[in-house]
This record gives C-alpha cells, sequence and structure tokens, in this order.
C-alpha cells in the first residue's frame, strides 16, 4: 500500500510549510494527482485520515 507512504510524505511536507508560516492548524491539502500515478483515491484518503493522527493535520481536508 503505497498510498500510506504517500500520504505520511504529504503530512510532512504540509508540516514543514505550517511551521514555517507559524500555522498552528492545517484546515485543508490540495492534491492533484495523475492518472498515470497508479493511486487509488480511497486508498490515499484512508492512509492520509491514519497519517494525520496527532499533528497539526489532523482533521483536515484531503482536496484531490
Amino acid at each position: 500500500m503505497h498510498e500510506l507512504s504517500l500520504a505520511s510524505q504529504l503530512v510532512e511536507l504540509a508540516e514543514e510549510s505550517a511551521a514555517q508560516a507559524g500555522a498552528s492548524r492545517v484546515i485543508a491539502v490540495r492534491l492533484r494527482v495523475g492518472q498515470l500515478a497508479g493511486v487509488s483515491e480511497e486508498a490515499l484518503r484512508f492512509a492520509y485520515d491514519i497519517a494525520t493522527a496527532s499533528t497539526r493535520l489532523e482533521g483536515s481536508r484531503l482536496e484531490v
């Protein structure tokens, strides 16, 4: 399930960006996924919820 790895990387990048911006919370993350990426949107959303637990992204929306 490489979606969990992708979600973890996405959370890490968003955490870094939020920290640099001085944000205490992230409301939404927008992501564009190409058709040839071989990513299941449903699996990515599930993995995102897991990866955001106990971070400033917890409860945020993933907009694909």
